[in-house]
């Protein structure tokens, strides 16, 4: 996928819509906290939901709590389910990523 397909957000209803289109649901990766907050965020599809120890599902709310206290985005293609979280740095404007 060219990387121009990407496009960030912060906006919890983009992410939202964007994973119910292509059958997602927030997760985290298991192992990966820090003092009780996960370190890294996923998404699971369709059948990934059914068969990882590794990657478990969260609740939209947990998700959302982590993806702010970690000052995060995520670069969403909307043509596909290709994704990827990445962590602000810095100053941004939020409506650079709306």
């Amino acid at each position: 996928m060219r990387r121009g397909n990407l496009r960030p957000t912060r906006d919890h209803t983009k992410i939202r819509f964007w994973a119910a289109q292509h059958n997602g649901v927030p997760a985290e990766i298991t192992g990966m906290k820090f003092d009780g907050v996960p370190n890294i965020l996923h998404f699971l599809f369709g059948d990934e939901r059914a068969g990882s120890l590794k990657i478990q599902p969260i609740s939209w709310e947990d998700f959302f709590a982590h993806f702010d206290v970690l000052g995060l985005s995520v670069a969403l293609d909307a043509n596909s389910s290709q994704f990827q979280i990445v962590q602000v740095k810095g100053k941004v404007d939020p409506s650079s990523f709306n």
